[in-house]
């Protein structure tokens, strides 16, 4: 047993246990939910929550994510059922096995463990493309789903509804800062918030945190990949597997893609920046294509104001790490809107 003390997030989800007493936890989990206990551990991975993938003896190899004290478990229960119904319907989603639910006051999913594919870069046009795409065919089958209950759970960079800011997604982020250079990264999130405000439509279900840094892509047999223009082919990539269904929420579908939209290409393998306007408009377009059908211009505004929100956010985030004096990181939210600020809002 190992007697090294975790850290980040799993010292943030567990506090100061050794690596094997935290292995020890996830074993005894598992064999009470599925009967079976744990042959290896596949990888350690999280970003707020920690996350496991693990070979079980009886040949199962299963992902389990335990989130820190106080997450919303009613929220984690209705993203578990639609995510059922996603991949039941043939989705590339994990199925979840067993919760959530809670041991020694965390909450605990276990799901199928998804490893086909490679790893996205949707700076990419036909990665892009591919990220769109399958985003339109999630929002289509979860049309089924009765959105209206996932509102209230929409993580931080989600709720814009009383303009900036809501509480941080991590308590690791202050969003407390009062000089100018925050006051203009507020003042143009503002804008967006009041767009949002204005806007209109049913919610869909859909996933909130939409970019290639969850989610994995294969190519399909004959790819053809990208001309000279970069359009892609009818054999471009697909998305083979994707994760982090507890950022489900519910949005009118133009605001839901925006999200996307503004943060799709913020965790590529080589690449993770934020999306220049051009590419948050390309998504927008790729959107549109996959479901058919444009957005009207006024869903479009409200599209661009969502990709703008997103953006300022993870500016404000960008913030928080940041000397007053320094520069903005180069493809950084940060560097996007205070190279580019309003034009975000003019897709």
């Amino acid at each position: 047993m190992s007697a090294a003390v975790v850290e980040g997030v799993e010292r943030a989800v567990f506090g100061p246990l050794a690596r094997g007493e935290v292995d020890a936890w996830l074993d005894g989990h598992v064999e009470t939910g599925l009967g079976s206990r744990i042959a290896e551990v596949l990888l350690r991975a999280g970003r707020i929550s920690a996350v496991y993938g693990l070979r079980l003896h009886d040949g199962r190899e299963v992902a389990v994510k335990v989130h820190r004290l106080g997450a919303d478990l009613v929220h984690l229960r209705l993203a578990a059922r639609a995510q059922r119904v996603l991949a039941e319907h043939g989705y590339p989603c994990p199925l979840p096995l067993h919760g959530p639910v809670l041991r020694d006051g965390r909450a605990v999913v276990v799901e199928t463990l998804l490893r086909r594919g490679r790893t996205a870069d949707a700076t990419l046009p036909a990665v892009r493309t591919a990220l769109a795409v399958s985003l339109a065919e999630q929002v289509e089958v979860l049309r089924a789903v009765p959105a209206e209950p996932l509102r209230p759970g929409a993580p931080a960079w989600a709720r814009y509804e009383g303009g900036p800011w809501p509480a941080p997604h991590d308590p690791l982020f202050d969003f407390g800062d009062r000089s100018p250079r925050a006051d203009r990264v507020d003042a143009l999130a503002a804008r967006a918030a009041a767009v949002l405000r204005e806007a209109s439509g049913a919610d869909v279900a859909g996933h909130s945190d939409w970019y290639d840094g969850n989610v994995l892509v294969e190519d399909r047999a004959g790819d053809r990949g990208e001309d000279g223009a970069g359009n892609r082919g009818e054999d471009g990539p697909r998305v083979s597997a994707a994760f982090d269904w507890d950022s489900l929420t519910a949005r009118p579908e133009a605001e839901l893609v925006g999200m996307s939209a503004g943060s799709h290409t913020a965790g590529g393998p080589a690449n993770a920046v934020s999306p220049a306007v051009e590419q948050v408009a390309a998504f927008l377009d790729d959107y549109e294509r996959a479901r058919s059908r444009p957005f009207s211009a006024r869903q479009r505004a409200a599209a661009a104001a969502a990709a703008c929100w997103v953006l300022t956010y993870n500016a404000r985030c960008d913030l928080c790490f940041l000397p007053a004096d320094a520069e903005a990181p180069p493809g950084s939210a940060l560097a996007a809107v205070e190279t580019a600020g309003p034009a975000y809002l003019r897709l």
